[in-house]
């Protein structure tokens, strides 16, 4: 977001939790362990702020609550309705498209003919997500809820909104829990592959899905929507009020930024929009983006060769997110993100698995110590 940002010609400064190499090239950073001060800091400096992955969590606890007037997003209100699972599920349903049932309100866990998903309300990235296991329901917290598992193919969508309509601006296959990329967890998300169709019939429903949310949660500027493809209808999961990692691969396939159109909308009317800023946001090709997580039980060290390295495939635009030399990568924590394109879905998800194979084996062979094992294969993902 934070390249987009300067392709658009802006000066922004990121505040992050990582510090990444290549974000402290791209402009001013400031590595915090948290966020919630950091932005309240900026509230000071009446700085606007543009929110990332994972902010929801702040707008949902409050530590939010004195900088509406200057966040570069939804209102405050549009974000908590959109992290309201019972709110957007009966905004959906009425309107006659396919969500999870929600417990307690909707139905009665002793059917015993779905199963379960215990969700927190403010997660990011598919962590804390976890299949319910019914004799265990007492340790569900506070924060977390039931949301019925749906079966199907993960799917993700990019939409820009003026708080009363959208327009959906791509769609795409997600990777999720995908061990050829170390991923942690069943319901991790790895990343992205687009922008794909999935079919008349699911696209005309998809527009129509972002025209109610956009519509019944007052969403302005970019955002994204998690589904799954059952039965060839899509099954909203989640909605995601911001603009998403997937915008990069937008953006990749149009080669402009994304983010003049998202101010724009914050206080336009879709309409009102240059129509050839939304047209060229296509592309004949597809690209890929996905996280690789170090899949070993001890922390590894970025050594300068293996920075190096990463350097060198940043140039190439085969990697991101590079961490810095000397950085501890603790277990089950992600390393880089590496990137491919292609003219399918399927060769661009070959590319990713082949990238993050020779990452994960490179930063195995630079550790002094080996941790042992073999590397896990890659798991039988197909779009």
């Amino acid at each position: 977001m934070t390249e987009s940002c300067v392709q658009a010609g802006w000066q922004p400064e990121a505040i992050d939790l990582f510090g990444d190499w290549d974000l402290q090239r791209c402009c001013p950073t400031r590595q915090v362990s948290d966020l919630g001060q950091s932005l309240s800091d900026c509230c000071v400096r009446k700085a606007p702020v543009l929110f990332g992955t994972g902010f929801e969590r702040l707008v949902v606890s409050g530590s939010l609550v004195n900088l509406p007037r200057l966040t570069l997003n939804s209102s405050i209100r549009s974000v908590k309705l959109c992290r309201a699972p019972k709110v957007w599920s009966k905004l959906l349903r009425k309107a006659g498209h396919i969500v999870p049932e929600l417990f307690p309100d909707s139905v009665d866990l002793s059917h015993g003919q779905s199963e379960w998903l215990v969700k927190p309300v403010v997660g990011s990235g598919g962590l804390g997500i976890r299949r319910l296991d019914i004799a265990s329901r007492a340790q569900i917290m506070p924060a977390e809820f039931l949301q019925e598992f749906v079966e199907g193919n993960p799917a993700s969508l990019v939409a820009l909104a003026d708080g009363q309509s959208a327009r959906l601006l791509g769609s795409f296959h997600q990777i999720v829990g995908d061990t050829a990329f170390g991923a942690p967890g069943e319901f991790c998300f790895v990343g992205s592959v687009g922008p794909v169709s999935f079919g008349e019939r699911i696209q005309q429903e998809l527009e129509v899905i972002v025209n109610g949310v956009a519509n019944g949660c007052g969403l302005r500027g970019i955002f994204g929507l998690d589904f799954v493809i059952n039965r060839n209808r899509p099954v909203v999961v989640e909605i995601n009020p911001r603009p998403t990692s997937s915008c990069e691969l937008l953006e990749m396939a149009s080669g402009t930024s994304l983010m003049p159109l998202h101010v724009q909308a914050l206080t336009k009317s879709l309409s009102d929009l240059e129509s050839a800023d939304a047209d060229a946001i296509s592309g004949p090709a597809c690209f890929g983006k996905s996280y690789v997580f170090w899949n070993r039980p001890i922390p590894a060290t970025v050594t300068p060769l293996f920075h190096d390295w990463l350097i060198r495939q940043h140039s190439g635009r085969k990697a991101a997110d590079i961490p810095m030399a000397h950085t501890m990568i603790s277990p089950e924590s992600p390393i880089a993100t590496v990137l491919a394109s292609g003219p399918n879905s399927e060769s661009v998800l070959v590319s990713l698995r082949e990238l993050a194979k020779e990452l994960l084996d490179r930063l195995t062979n630079s550790q002094q110590k080996s941790p042992g094992g073999e590397l896990p294969g890659e798991s039988q993902v197909k779009f």
